[in-house]
């Protein structure tokens, strides 16, 4: 007679037919998703690829024109504002100094205001860098004619040349300049020069005037024998009107009885 055994507990229990174990389903679930991931990426990307270079290209060929705005004179931001509200497309083109228009201001357009333009067409911004600027170059020592060839490079115009007695300086050399070398102006500013000239009746020592109002001024150089070539005034200073910024020759310089000078004045 057979005995019956009894199962060891550390016996493997089998699947059942018919059914997958957990393991196997996790592995089709993963392979699943990731052929449900590969077809969803291809199909964005064709879709993406097909709306960028066949349906945009012909909505935007399709689109009804209209006209360009005038954004010339315009703050840049406000510009690319109106250009974007239109359906142009702006794009700042480059800057270039301009002697009127503040730095960031539309200086002309392409295409210009009034043609007219399908949605998205870049419409190119030239932009003003302010106004233009340059330094006062070194002169002291150099003759008179090579002074001016100088400043006529650099962009700025000759002023009042003044003649002084000088005894240590070669005539017709430049003893200095109003505004000083290395002064930063506006291109097309006027700068005067103090020339030497030869020695002659009596001299005096140019007093210091500068601040002083324009009268008083006067007065004084009046008293010496000392004329007045001429008087500029000048915009933009925190002197008060009728002040003396500046006078060449400079103080301290031998002048003359009888010889002139150049005064810069501030005005309103």
């Amino acid at each position: 007679m057979t005995v019956p055994t009894k199962r060891s507990s550390r016996a493997k229990r089998r699947t059942p037919k018919g059914r997958v174990g957990p393991k196997k389903w996790l592995r089709k679930a993963a392979r699943y998703l990731a052929a449900y991931g590969l077809i969803t990426g291809l199909f964005a990307g064709a879709t993406a690829l097909l709306l960028d270079s066949v349906i945009m290209p012909k909505l935007v060929k399709q689109g009804v024109e209209s006209e360009i705005p005038d954004v010339t004179g315009m703050d840049y931001v406000a510009a690319a504002e109106i250009l974007n509200d239109h359906g142009f497309d702006p794009r700042r083109a480059r800057e270039e100094p301009d002697p009127e228009l503040p730095k960031g201001t539309v200086v002309s357009q392409e295409p210009t205001a009034g043609r007219m333009g399908k949605p998205l067409r870049p419409v190119r911004l030239v932009v003003s860098a302010g106004p233009a600027r340059v330094v006062v170059p070194a002169m002291i020592g150099l003759g008179c004619r090579e002074a001016l060839n100088k400043l006529t490079t650099r962009g700025l115009r000759t002023g009042d040349i003044i003649m002084a007695e000088s005894h240590r300086t070669v005539v017709g050399k430049v003893l200095a300049s109003t505004p000083r070398e290395g002064t930063a102006l506006l291109l097309g500013a006027e700068v005067d020069l103090l020339v030497a000239g030869p020695p002659h009746g009596t001299a005096y020592l140019m007093p210091s005037l500068e601040g002083r109002g324009v009268r008083e001024t006067f007065r004084v150089l009046k008293g010496i024998g000392i004329g007045v070539s001429s008087r500029r005034y000048v915009r933009g200073s925190d002197e008060k009107e009728g002040t003396v910024l500046s006078i060449l020759p400079p103080p301290g310089f031998r002048i003359c009885a009888g010889e002139s000078v150049a005064v810069v004045v501030s005005s309103s």
